[in-house]
């Protein structure tokens, strides 16, 4: 089994831990049903009893459900189940924060980091945001599926399930070549030993993100929403974007991968003044009045010691 599906397992079994093990756990397989996996789900959306659990996101709950799911379609694979009871069960409606996605001067300081990690992790870095490649993706790619003529990548494990395929720049062949010349086996990115591959270098990455001053909170996803992101800001359309992702829904790409730097917010709102003060009729430009010209009369002599 490779690293990134154990570390999908041991995420599956933690979740179903820490939701459903103490109020499902009792019960044989065959015996809970849909009822009572909603009521779980119902009291998870409140706030818990212990002052330390505040009440559970959204988002948090989807995944805890989905585990649920998995493991239920397994027990139903092997003959365990007839029925999965989260089929047809509606996801909370989540209220995701903003992409996080690098600018373009933070991918500039990344790759001057980079100079100083090994060369498999620089091109492991530089190909994802070549590429937009799911870090599983990446690692588990093979060699033999690179098509050179036509610059594709064929992946035979995607998240979609099935064969997907990739386009790859100029640059990305580049390195693809590279890292032909370091494998010593099928793999891009070949474990140590043994013909799998390396796991993922998370450790490393949090440190080099760290040392360019990026968000802590940025990981191997946020380099494929920074390339889609930096898509977007050149002008490329959603549709586009969405098919380089491999996205099922535009709305995915739109919700969740495309980040709006504030520059480009300025901009816009820029763009918009510029163009209300150019449909404004001119106003007319107001004159002051000229005085009227008073002529001057010469007074005789006589009539000024009248006067006086």
């Amino acid at each position: 089994m490779g690293q990134e599906n154990l570390r999908s397992w041991k995420d599956l079994v933690s979740r179903y831990v820490l939701y459903f093990a103490e109020p499902l756990g009792a019960l044989q397989v065959g015996e809970i049903s849909a009822f009572d996996v909603e009521q779980v789900l119902t009291e998870l959306r409140k706030p818990g009893k212990s002052r330390r659990r505040q009440r559970l996101k959204a988002a948090t709950i989807n995944r805890a459900a989905m585990a649920l799911r998995t493991i239920f379609r397994l027990a139903k694979q092997h003959g365990l189940i007839d029925h999965n009871p989260l089929d047809g069960w509606q996801q909370l409606r989540e209220n995701p924060p903003p992409p996080m996605a690098l600018t373009v001067e933070e991918v500039q300081r990344l790759l001057t980091r980079l100079r100083t990690e090994s060369e498999r992790f620089r091109l492991l870095i530089e190909l994802l945001l070549e590429t937009a490649l799911r870090i599983g993706e990446a690692l588990n790619a093979r060699l033999s599926d690179v098509d050179v003529q036509r610059r594709l990548l064929n992946l035979r494990e995607s998240k979609g399930g099935g064969n997907e395929i990739v386009p790859l720049t100029a640059r990305a062949l580049q390195i693809i070549e590279r890292l032909r010349e370091l494998s010593h086996n099928d793999r891009l990115f070949p474990a140590a030993h043994g013909d799998g591959p390396m796991s993922a270098p998370r450790k490393v990455l949090k440190r080099v993100f760290a040392d360019a001053g990026i968000d802590p909170s940025a990981c191997f996803h946020t380099l494929r929403k920074s390339t889609a992101s930096l898509a977007a800001s050149s002008g490329i359309d959603v549709i586009s974007i969405s098919r380089l992702l491999r996205h099922r829904s535009i709305r995915t790409t739109e919700r969740h991968y495309l980040a709006t730097y504030h520059d480009h917010l300025h901009q816009a709102v820029n763009v918009v003044s510029d163009l209300i003060r150019a449909a404004e009729p001119e106003r007319p430009i107001r004159r002051a009045l000229p005085c009227p010209s008073v002529p001057c009369i010469e007074i005789p002599r006589e009539l000024r010691l009248v006067a006086a």
